[in-house]
């Protein structure tokens, strides 16, 4: 009795006191004390939403998917296990929410996580996908056939041709202002501005599809490349052209990454893939081991030691396309965004390399679960790259 008191009081005061005027606002720490008192008890739950009106009005399913949906988007893997752990139906829902860039991103929890290949690079690691997979377990017998129906929803025969049209339609885009850029004959040139000015609202045009993958991760590589390329033949260090380039080429594709793939950026891919390297601290070059796996983390560090969120867009003075492009710069910090007065840096190969490596292979572990199109147990999961299905 005691027990049924203190768990109704909190549904009725603690949450509509504080929670019920919006939804997404609702933090993983008073979840997490409603999911302990509901635990697995059904009846217990059913009770509460017929007795409790703040309970069924906060707790809803249609609510309660759209907060799935967002913590999926958002990458934010300990909230979407804690709401699917209050209510494990929610993995067959479909609803269309906004990601932080704007767009509008439409799918399940399988489905969006997938597309923005937010799966495992280490084996023994668990991202999101594998996370949800582990859920799916908990449907019943039919787990494995609604996991089937929703990635072949997402990924249907034919799927790659649109996805190979999309990756030249980028690519195109992308050549069209870089070759503006690297033919700059002076900073004002008008050419390059309205090149640039295209160039961002053909990525502003781009709608998430709803076949295929989220991003076209080939575009931001391809960029980084160009821009190495380049970099001599644009004038080098401090060189006004790659200046631009880094910061409103690169950058503004930045803008549109999966939240997924800017924590990697925050956290630097050299942390998380199998490199041995050097960085410098207090003036001495220390060894660094990588191998680390993903934490998850939106904080970027400015030199100088300040922090700053990769995501929401545009909320402090330095603007991500604009001022700066996020990159690593191991050579003063772990991880970095350049500020505007050092947004010129050149990306060492290395790194570039490393991004594209860890990129490849999140996308050739996706595409060995669509293939398969089964879910997903850890003795058949790929162990090496040579087992791996589709490369990239």
């Amino acid at each position: 009795m005691l027990f049924r008191w203190l768990r109704d009081w909190f549904l009725r005061y603690f949450i509509r006191t504080r929670y019920i005027d919006s939804l997404t606002s609702i933090p993983i720490q008073p979840i997490g004390l409603v999911k302990q008192f509901l635990a697995s008890d059904v009846a217990a739950e059913s009770s509460l939403i017929a007795s409790c009106k703040d309970y069924r009005a906060v707790f809803q399913p249609k609510r309660m998917s759209q907060l799935l949906l967002l913590a999926i988007v958002h990458a934010d893997q300990a909230k979407a296990e804690i709401v699917i752990k209050l209510n494990p139906e929610l993995l067959l829902a479909k609803a269309t929410v906004t990601d932080f860039s704007g767009r509008q991103v439409t799918g399940t929890a399988l489905q969006i996580a997938l597309a923005a290949m937010d799966v495992k690079y280490h084996t023994d690691e668990c991202c999101m996908v594998e996370m949800l997979n582990k859920h799916f377990k908990r449907l019943g017998q039919d787990w494995q056939l609604h996991w089937q129906q929703q990635v072949a929803e997402r990924f249907p025969p034919g799927w790659q041709v649109q996805q190979r049209t999309r990756v030249a339609a980028d690519s195109a885009a992308l050549h069209e202002v870089t070759n503006a850029i690297v033919n700059l004959a002076t900073i004002d040139d008008d050419s390059c501005q309205v090149a640039i000015a295209e160039f961002k609202a053909y990525l502003a045009a781009q709608i998430v599809p709803t076949q295929g993958m989220y991003f076209n991760h080939d575009l931001l590589l391809e960029a980084i490349e160009l821009y190495n390329a380049n970099y001599q033949r644009c004038g080098g260090w401090a060189s006004n052209r790659n200046i631009l380039f880094w910061r409103q080429v690169i950058g503004a594709i930045q803008r549109y990454l999966p939240t997924v793939t800017a924590q990697v950026h925050c956290q630097n891919p050299l942390m998380i893939t199998n490199a041995h390297y050097h960085r410098l601290k207090h003036a001495l070059y220390q060894p660094v081991v990588g191998s680390q796996p993903l934490k998850r983390s939106l904080s970027l560090t400015f030199f100088g030691g300040a922090t700053k969120s990769f995501f929401p867009l545009d909320q402090h003075h330095l603007q991500l396309g604009e001022h700066v492009a996020v990159g690593a710069a191991e050579r003063i910090s772990t991880s970095a965004v350049t500020s505007s007065s050092i947004a010129h840096i050149r990306p060492p190969e290395y790194i570039s390399a490393h991004l594209s490596a860890y990129l490849n292979r999140k996308h050739q572990i996706c595409m060995h679960y669509i293939v398969n199109a089964q879910a997903i147990e850890e003795s058949h999961s790929p162990t090496s790259v040579a087992e791996l299905v589709t490369p990239h």
